[in-house]
């Protein structure tokens, strides 16, 4: 095999306000810099500023590219930046590899949730339904090999695309990031608290808001709680409203919760563990997840979690939340208060909660991952 191997990363979704998947590609890269320094990268990035911390790694260099993920320039104008950079092999961190490129690449898969709950666009268009599972199923079959990030994401790919992939599937979980790199005082969670304007315990909730994510059974759940324990309790969804999904919005108006919800928006990666630290309990009440990031950071932070049944969380998670059905809002209601008021639950979760970190490390995930592209490059 060839040692000194150049490796292409599709790193557009790297940013600022990046995605699980953002967060998963600038995890491994950086890990990739220090784990493999006799390779060359080509990073393929919207905004390459995010590389100048890294200025100091001779083997890196970035290529500025404009094409915005699953859009027509994907899949026509991006293939051609990938072109003469001696590229040994191409890493692809999501399903979405333009149809057009013949080189060798590796996809990962986070999961299979656009079948199951379409997006925005999917749904106005069967065009773009059909695209999505055209481009799913070829990144499939030309894959040199697939990651998935869990047991669960690789059996939906085999169930709903066939077995014919699946000799080529590894699974490699994902990492636990340091979100701040602070010490975090009790003095700086007293200042969160006063700037967010917070005064009760509170139910945290931070992704997307889109179907999938189950906010308005959330909502219906909250709005039990608040009839079991009156006003005791706030909930905090975190995540920027989306306002192709109003349903979430006339859920808790109908319900009556406005006075009872804080909205901070889109909540940097550095002030998450200073939500997490303050939570009374994050709540992920997601119908599916691929991986399910967000538990393992609350864990990381001190949070007690209640978690959906549905997807990857019980497989990532193990015994270091409590869980309920997603389809009940009374049963995730009657979890949650059980979270909150349990202190024999709440001393369960902490000591299960260290043993579930030790398992998770972006350390591990990136030298795993370097050694199939590595075997990859040279068509193994």
């Amino acid at each position: 095999m060839k040692k000194n191997i150049t490796i292409g990363i599709d790193a557009r979704m790297w940013g600022d306000k990046q995605t699980g998947i953002g967060r998963y590609v600038s995890s491994l890269s950086e890990e990739f810099f220090k784990q493999a320094p006799e390779n060359n990268f080509v990073l393929f990035m919207r905004d390459i500023k995010y590389l100048d911390k890294y200025a100091h790694y001779k083997n890196i260099r970035s290529v500025k590219v404009n094409e915005r993920w699953y859009s027509f320039g994907e899949q026509i104008t991006l293939p051609a930046h990938f072109l003469n950079k001696n590229l040994d092999v191409l890493f692809v961190p999501h399903f979405n590899v333009p149809l057009i490129w013949r080189g060798k690449f590796v996809t990962t898969i986070h999961d299979v949730t656009p079948l199951f709950f379409p997006g925005h666009l999917q749904k106005a268009s069967s065009i773009r339904s059909r695209a999505f599972r055209t481009v799913f199923s070829s990144a499939l079959k030309r894959a040199q090999h697939i990651i998935a990030v869990s047991s669960y994401t690789r059996d939906q790919v085999i169930k709903n695309f066939g077995r014919s992939s699946s000799d080529k599937i590894s699974v490699i979980y994902e990492g636990i990031s340091d979100l701040n790199d602070k010490n975090i005082t009790e003095n700086i969670l007293l200042a969160h608290r006063i700037k967010s304007g917070i005064t009760k315990p509170f139910i945290f909730f931070v992704g997307v808001w889109r179907p999938h994510k189950n906010i308005t059974g959330l909502l219906e759940a909250f709005a039990l709680i608040k009839k079991r324990f009156g006003d005791k309790y706030l909930l905090v969804l975190g995540g920027e409203e989306d306002p192709r999904y109003p349903e979430i919005r006339s859920t808790w108006e109908r319900l009556g919760l406005e006075n009872d919800i804080v909205r901070p928006g889109f909540i940097p990666d550095n002030e998450l563990p200073l939500w997490y630290k303050t939570s009374a309990a994050v709540v992920i009440p997601s119908f599916v997840e691929g991986f399910g990031l967000v538990g393992l950071e609350a864990i990381k932070y001190g949070s007690f979690v209640a978690a959906s049944s549905g997807g990857a969380t019980p497989e990532v998670l193990k015994g270091a939340a409590a869980y309920f059905d997603p389809q009940d809002p009374a049963n995730m209601a009657q979890v949650i208060a059980g979270v909150l008021q349990s202190e024999e639950e709440q001393v369960r979760q902490k000591e299960e909660a260290d043993k579930v970190i030790s398992l998770y490390s972006w350390e591990k995930s990136a030298a795993q991952t370097l050694n199939i592209l590595r075997k990859a490059a040279s068509g193994q």
